[in-house]
């Protein structure tokens, strides 16, 4: 609003500084100005001046105030996924008025009647349905189109919504005529991105493009939910936390903010993009826990010098030596600067990340096991450690 009225302020003052501005033939015998064109000039003039200053200042202020992500996050959703989410929903309403075509299993037999489903509790009063909206009849088995629904309870006083929905998707399901739903063993993608709002961040949930899409086990990029045995096995989480930098900033105690570099060609880490680094303290009652994130860096002094001497009770380098050999260099720490990076920082734990995900992390892992380092743990995916 405040940009809209400047702009028109300045059309305005453009349009009437040009008609002010204008030459005027001067009356006949005439020595003096007409008062009131000279002082509406200068009075525009002036508040033509304080509006480009203004403009100034504020483009200052978008310059060294960083843009808080919360203000135009989205969710990720293509037509497709879309169109499958409007499927799942009317899927769901269809099983939910009409509770005879809700079963405890479901064979092939079960198949001549459609939409049919299946609907599991679970956990913490959710509830998981399972709904079959199309089969294709084969010899010796069906294939199936499958949505599923999870519903989660909204724990929170200041909602007015009760219940969330998450929709889920899948396609050439086969199912045989001795099996059934509880031999077919399948995983069904998060149809789209989903925002979850929490009181100081939001939880952005990362789908697939459509129902087509095949997750990979502990799938980074996608959730999904696995289904085995004809039971819900459990949900693969991929997600972004997105904290406002009105509660969190990316700096150390005297503001400053702690750097990563992204790539030892400076024109490759100019292109690659700004990226920081994170030293995050942790505080439960009285013991305080220091967490060092290096985020997507190579080794550098300044990186070093702007946590030198802290305590650091775990890193989480970025490993993998992203792009090495190529003609970009360098994008990320290999094994020789972690093993720099650990000698000068001295933290008492390092797990390392971001490594044997994709085609340009090029450092294989035996790498840094060679390093025998004892504070050096690696996981797999999906494992986790207790600290």
């Amino acid at each position: 609003m405040k940009k809209t009225l400047l702009c028109l302020i300045w059309l305005l003052c453009t349009a009437v500084l040009a008609n002010a501005t204008e030459p005027t033939v001067p009356k006949k015998n005439s020595v003096t100005a007409d008062a009131n064109n000279v002082m509406s000039s200068h009075m525009l003039m002036g508040l033509n001046n304080s509006l480009n200053n203004f403009r100034l200042k504020e483009q200052l202020l978008e310059s060294i105030i960083a843009p808080d992500l919360m203000l135009d996050l989205e969710e990720q959703v293509s037509q497709e996924a879309g169109d499958d989410r409007k499927l799942a929903s009317g899927l769901m309403n269809f099983l939910d008025s009409h509770s005879d075509q809700v079963k405890e299993d479901l064979t092939r037999n079960d198949l001549v009647v459609l939409p049919v489903g299946l609907k599991k509790k679970i956990g913490d009063n959710s509830t998981v349905t399972l709904g079959i909206l199309k089969a294709e009849f084969h010899p010796t088995y069906a294939e199936l189109t499958v949505f599923i629904r999870l519903t989660t309870p909204v724990n929170s006083k200041n909602s007015t919504i009760k219940e969330r929905d998450l929709f889920f998707g899948v396609e050439g399901i086969k199912i045989t005529k001795q099996g059934g739903m509880s031999a077919a063993g399948f995983k069904a993608v998060l149809l789209g991105d989903y925002l979850i709002p929490y009181n100081e961040w939001t939880v952005k949930l990362k789908g697939g493009i459509d129902k087509s899409i095949e997750p990979v086990v502990h799938d980074a990029n996608r959730c999904y939910i696995e289904w085995n045995c004809g039971e819900f096995k459990e949900i693969n989480l991929a997600a972004d936390i997105v904290i406002p930098r009105s509660k969190l900033l990316p700096c150390d105690a005297a503001g400053n903010v702690i750097p990563a570099i992204h790539g030892v060609n400076p024109l490759s880490a100019l292109l690659a993009g700004k990226v920081n680094g994170y030293y995050i303290s942790i505080y439960k009652d009285e013991e305080t826990f220091y967490t060092n994130i290096t985020s997507d860096t190579v080794y550098k002094q300044q990186v070093i010098d702007a946590i030198l001497g802290k305590n650091i009770d775990l890193m989480i380098p970025n490993m993998d030596a992203a792009k090495e050999g190529s003609w970009i260099m360098t994008l990320t720490l290999n094994t020789k600067m972690l093993k720099k990076m650990i000698s000068k920082l001295n933290p008492k734990k390092v797990i390392p990340v971001h490594y044997g995900t994709f085609e340009h992390y090029v450092e294989p892992l035996e790498k840094i096991k060679n390093l025998k380092e004892e504070r050096i743990t690696l996981l797999g995916l999906g494992e986790t450690y207790q600290l």
